[in-house]
């Protein structure tokens, strides 16, 4: 049980901070902020490898949203086995 909630939160906390970095990306000022580098600073990790991985697409960035699906995959797959 505690180990199911625990990845609900860390899985949940990720997905929260990759929209709000998806959200913020339309606000040009707002990457010189703290808030912005800690969002930053916690997502890339994550978001790297996914957009390696993908086709460039010009200015369109698939990889939050693929990383929203693999997050949600991995959740299932934790859950599945506990």
């Amino acid at each position: 049980m505690f180990w199911q909630r625990l990845v609900n939160a860390l899985v949940s906390s990720m997905e929260l901070l990759i929209f709000i970095r998806a959200l913020l990306s339309f606000f040009p000022g707002v990457y010189r902020t703290a808030f912005y580098r800690f969002v930053y600073d916690v997502t890339e990790p994550v978001l790297r490898p996914v957009r390696r991985l993908l086709p460039s697409l010009g200015p369109l960035d698939l990889s939050p949203w693929i990383t929203f699906l693999l997050l949600e995959l991995l959740r299932k797959v934790f859950l599945s086995l506990f």
